[in-house]
Order: structure tokens, then sequence, then C-alpha cells
């Protein structure tokens, strides 16, 4: 009796497999044929076009970057009122010497260091040709051209500057915040001066 019922399963109930190596569906045909008709050879050298144009401005970019030196420009004033910041009778030296070091950010042992000095209009420009973005780099005043005006104005005798481009920063001109040095006795009429500026803020 077991013996017929199990007869009876094998006959009713046939066991196929889903895909036939030897006979492929007709939605397999049909995805195949579609494959190859979308990526035909005109398909393909289209795509690789597109690529190498996608790419191509990246490649000119990083080029430029590594070769274009940076253009470092700042300027050196003298305080004539000691306020501590520039104003409208500040005077602006010629012959002022300054430089740029970049030390190491960890050991702060010095890396890069570069002079220059300012033109008639207290302008310095330098031409740093390397890249310092693991370096913490400042411009400080070196000497004034002035005996009577050549006392470093704390907190502006140096400024901070980035000469790296691994930030996002893609223009070669690099600017350094004004420098100043003191003069050793303000001009007349330096107090009214400074203080209409206080007078304007309020």
């Amino acid at each position: 009796m077991a013996r017929d019922q199990i007869s009876l399963c094998s006959s009713t109930y046939r066991f196929r497999p889903l895909f036939s190596p030897s006979t492929p569906s007709l939605y397999n045909q049909s995805y195949i044929h579609s494959f190859h008709r979308s990526f035909n050879p005109s398909t393909m050298a289209k795509l690789l076009v597109f690529l190498a144009l996608s790419l191509l401005p990246l490649l000119s970019t990083a080029t430029v970057d590594a070769g274009n030196p940076f253009r470092l420009k700042g300027r050196v004033y003298c305080d004539t009122c000691r306020c501590g910041f520039e104003t409208s009778v500040t005077k602006y030296l010629a012959g002022a010497k300054v430089k740029v070091e970049c030390r190491d950010r960890s050991s702060m042992n010095l890396r890069y260091t570069l002079d220059a000095v300012t033109d008639a209009t207290g302008t310095y420009e330098m031409e740093v040709k390397t890249d310092h973005g693991d370096q913490k780099c400042e411009c400080t005043l070196v000497s004034s051209p002035d005996p009577e005006c050549a006392e470093p104005n704390i907190g502006r005798d140096r400024a901070t500057v980035i000469l790296t481009r691994n930030n996002g920063m893609r223009y070669d001109a690099r600017y350094a915040n004004s420098m100043g040095f003191m003069k050793k006795t303000e001009l007349a009429g330096c107090t009214e001066l400074v203080r209409s500026y206080f007078a304007e803020d309020v």
C-alpha cells in the first residue's frame, strides 16, 4: 500500500529545474539581446569620451596647483598715533624688512624661511614655491627703516598665513594682515582722531 502511494506521488508531482541550461527561457534571451543592443561599440566609445572629458579638468587643475608658486603679499605701517591699529594718519613704511617662517606643528622646529623688503607703498611680496600644508606659517617683522618708528606693535607684529591648497583654496595669491611699528611720540591731534573712531561705533 505504501509503495503504491509513493508511485502515485512520483507520477503526479514531478520536480523539474527552474532553468535549463540547454533551453534558455524567452525572458533570458530577450534580456541578453537588450543588453548587447544597449552596449554596442558606439555607445561604449561615447561613454569613454565622456569620462575622459570629465576627468581632464581635474587632472589639469592638479597639475597647475602643483606647479604654481604662492604669491604672498602684505603691508607694513607706522602707527603714528600709538593706538594699536591703522588710522587715517597711518604712514606705510618703505624699506621695512619682514620674513615668513613655517614651523612643524608638533615640534615647532623651523622648516622654511624667506625674507622680503617693502616697496615705496609699504607693500612686500614673496614667492613661495612649496606647499606647507602640514606646517604653521607666519609673517613677522624684522626691522624698521625709521628709527623714530621702530617699536613693534605687540599683537600686530606678526600675521598667520595659509600656504597650502589642501584646504580647498586654489588661488595663488595669499594675503597677510598688515603688520606695524609704533612711533615714539604720537602726532598732534591723535587723541581727537581716536575718540572720533569710538564715537562712530557708539
